[in-house]
């Protein structure tokens, strides 16, 4: 019933406007008909991913709502929507009302801080390990706390007695980059590693993925940032960038922005761009000069 009375009201505002294309437009959004990659490339599985993000995400309507490159399209349809609703003065357009996401953050965050006290589980960091699971579960009905306790004590288990957590020294230095360069993937890191700003991280264990990181798999295709860390083992660090090196050689459009220590050899193919002097306040003296390094044979837009 919605639906048709909104046809209506479009209808006659495209009458008034002459803009025959709005209600074309309105037709083919309410019935889910717009050109999205999903759509236009229904037989080929291969070419449905998404052309603005690289995060490989199937590009139809419900991505479109989520996709961290139209972040300010997103932000500037809630501002036009809200100040809409206020101009039109709808009843309780300015009540706080708590999702259901929000009311699942509280309670795990409140649970996990009386169940755990390891140092390097901090208030920030749990939650965007609260977030990372609600992403992973938020289609079933129901969501099981305790599974989260479980799933967060295995994880921390595997974690924390190995090798110590050396945080990417991202901030204002890197933010630049992820700017200039699009980049949406921090790449090949871990739940109590990864830099929240960009759009998605993936890891190498499995148990990770139930936190919001995407499994290590196919390099190629992707626009993203790589930290080796002085704590891993510098056999570890090369692997992964001759890793990067093979995914160049995909036609798809690739890049990686490599921040690594200065005694890791990397491939010749690799542009060196700089060695920051800002590391040097960052860490202790034996870490402190990295090559900032990037690789791309082809052009990736914003």
């Amino acid at each position: 019933m919605q639906t048709l009375k909104q046809s209506e009201r479009v209808w006659k505002w495209a009458i008034e406007d002459g803009n025959g294309k709005a209600w074309v437009y309105y037709i083919l959004a309410v019935c889910q008909w717009l050109p999205t990659n999903y759509r236009l490339n229904k037989h080929d599985p291969k070419a449905q991913s998404c052309n603005f993000c690289l995060l490989g995400e199937k590009e139809d309507m419900a991505h479109l709502l989520v996709c961290p490159a139209l972040s300010k399209e997103h932000r500037l349809l809630n501002d036009v929507m809200q100040r809409t609703l206020r101009r039109l003065q709808v009843p309780f357009v300015d009540k706080n009302v708590q999702s259901r996401e929000a009311k699942h953050l509280h309670k795990w965050e409140k649970t996990a801080l009386r169940a755990f006290q390891h140092e390097s589980l901090l208030p920030a960091r749990l939650n965007l390990l609260c977030k990372g699971f609600w992403e992973s579960n938020k289609h079933k009905q129901f969501i099981s706390t305790r599974q989260f306790i479980l799933d967060l004590e295995e994880v921390l288990n595997v974690r924390v007695p190995s090798l110590p957590i050396v945080y990417c020294p991202c901030g204002k230095p890197i933010a630049p980059l992820i700017h200039d360069f699009c980049l949406q993937t921090h790449c090949a890191t871990d739940i109590l590693e990864f830099f929240p700003h960009f759009g998605s991280w993936t890891s190498e264990e499995a148990i990770d993925t139930r936190f919001g990181a995407r499994l290590l798999g196919d390099l190629s295709g992707c626009n993203a940032f790589y930290f080796g860390s002085p704590s891993a083992d510098q056999k570890q660090i090369e692997t992964m960038m001759e890793r990067f090196e093979l995914a160049l050689q995909s036609k798809q459009p690739t890049r990686y922005v490599c921040l690594v220590p200065h005694y890791v050899r990397t491939p010749q193919r690799f542009l060196e761009l700089a060695r920051p002097c800002w590391m040097r306040s960052k860490l202790p003296m034996k870490w402190s000069w990295f090559l900032l390094q990037t690789k791309s044979r082809c052009s990736l837009t914003q």
